[in-house]
């Protein structure tokens, strides 16, 4: 402790440790929060039409089912990190590590599911969960296709992130400098 030991001494170390310590955390329960409420709200939405196959014969289409499935996707919000380093000049580099960008399950929207049957018999009280399974799966591989929504979701992370770390560090001082790292 550079401070002689008195009352006021400690109590501006005190206040200082505080002060960095507990708006760190702070902070970074604020971003993670938003990125949670960010990706809650922008899903993207995906139409589609799949194929039922008779499980005895493959080439047989019982039927088709459109519907509609929203996909999501995000970053690992609990593998953000952010790291400090302060150079030998006095100069930060305060580095927000963002990990990579992934695709969520998709949700299909069962009550909007319509049917062509091309099998009458197809139709039975089943019919709904069966179908279920077919346009989840249908989704998933449809949306694996576009890297698109991958990038977006990086791309807004990475924004989000700098929109609420950039007027935190400018109150530090010109002495910090942001530095988004996105792994790969």
């Amino acid at each position: 402790l550079a401070k002689n030991d008195t009352v006021s001494g400690w109590t501006d170390y005190i206040q200082t440790l505080c002060s960095s310590y507990f708006a760190y955390g702070e902070f970074k329960y604020y971003i993670l929060q938003y990125l949670l409420y960010a990706q809650e709200h922008d899903p993207s939405v995906y139409n589609g039409i799949a194929e039922v196959h008779d499980s005895s014969n493959a080439d047989k289409v019982l039927y088709y089912v459109a519907y509609e499935a929203s996909v999501d996707a995000g970053i690992d919000f609990s593998k953000v990190s952010f790291t400090d380093v302060k150079n030998e000049d006095g100069t930060h580099v305060f580095t927000a590590h963002i990990p990579k960008t992934y695709l969520m399950e998709p949700q299909v929207a069962a009550e909007n599911m319509e049917f062509i049957f091309r099998d009458k018999s197809a139709n039975t009280t089943a019919v709904t969960a069966q179908a279920l399974t077919a346009c989840e799966k249908d989704a998933k591989e449809e949306s694996e296709k576009q890297t698109a929504i991958l990038d977006l979701a990086q791309e807004n992370a990475e924004l989000i992130i700098r929109a609420l770390l950039e007027p935190f560090l400018e109150q530090l001082g010109p002495e910090y400098e942001l530095v988004l790292e996105t792994e790969s």
